[in-house]
C-alpha cells in the first residue's frame, strides 16, 4: 500500500524555498489533481532557475503571468493563478521577511494558521484546513491544539486518502 508521501509530491520542509513550494501547492490545488498541483511549484522553480518569493518580484507582475503561462502552463487558470502566486510572493516578502515558515513559528495554535493562510491571496478556508492537515500530519510541522475541529472528512479525496486520519496532528 501506498503511503501519503508516495502519492503526493510533497517535500519535506527543510527551507525557506521548499516551505514557498508547500505554500503554492495548496493554492494550485485547485480543479486539477492533486498530483499536478503539488508539483507545479517545482515546475516553476525550475522555470525560474530558483524559487522563492524574491525570484518572482524580481519580474513585474506582467512578465510573470508570461513566464508562468508558458508552454506548458504552471496552471491551467493561468492569469488567476499567477496573479495569486505573485501576490503572495509580495505578502510573504512583506509579513513574513520572505519566510513561508514564519507562518506557523513558533508553534501556532491551529486558529491562528488557518487565519494567516485564509489571509494569503488564493487560499479560502478550505484550502487553509487542508493545509493544516498536510502540514501536521504529513510533515510533522508543530501546531498547537486551540480546541476546535478542523476535520478534512468533507475533503473526499483527502480524507480517503489519509484514511482513517480525519484530523490534523495538533499539539498541546
Amino acid at each position: 500500500m501506498n503511503k501519503p508521501l508516495d502519492i503526493l509530491p510533497i517535500e519535506p520542509i527543510v527551507d525557506r524555498q521548499s516551505a514557498f513550494m508547500f505554500l503554492l501547492g495548496i493554492l494550485f490545488n485547485q480543479q486539477v489533481r492533486s498530483d499536478i498541483a503539488w508539483r507545479a511549484p517545482y515546475q516553476l522553480g525550475k522555470r525560474l532557475d530558483g524559487f522563492t518569493p524574491e525570484h518572482i518580484l524580481i519580474y513585474s507582475e506582467s512578465e510573470f503571468t508570461e513566464i508562468f503561462g508558458r508552454s506548458p502552463a504552471i496552471h491551467p487558470f493561468v492569469q488567476r493563478m499567477a496573479q495569486y502566486t505573485y501576490a503572495i510572493a509580495r505578502v510573504i516578502v512583506n509579513e513574513y521577511d520572505g519566510d513561508v515558515r514564519k507562518i506557523w513559528t513558533p508553534s501556532v495554535p491551529a486558529g491562528e494558521l488557518v487565519r494567516r493562510l485564509v489571509a494569503m491571496p488564493g487560499i479560502g478556508d478550505h484550502k487553509a484546513r487542508i493545509a493544516l492537515f498536510v502540514a501536521t500530519v504529513q510533515l510533522g510541522i508543530r501546531v498547537r491544539d486551540d480546541g476546535r475541529s478542523y476535520s478534512i472528512r468533507d475533503c473526499d479525496g483527502l480524507a480517503t486518502l489519509f484514511y482513517p486520519n480525519e484530523e490534523p496532528s495538533l499539539v498541546l
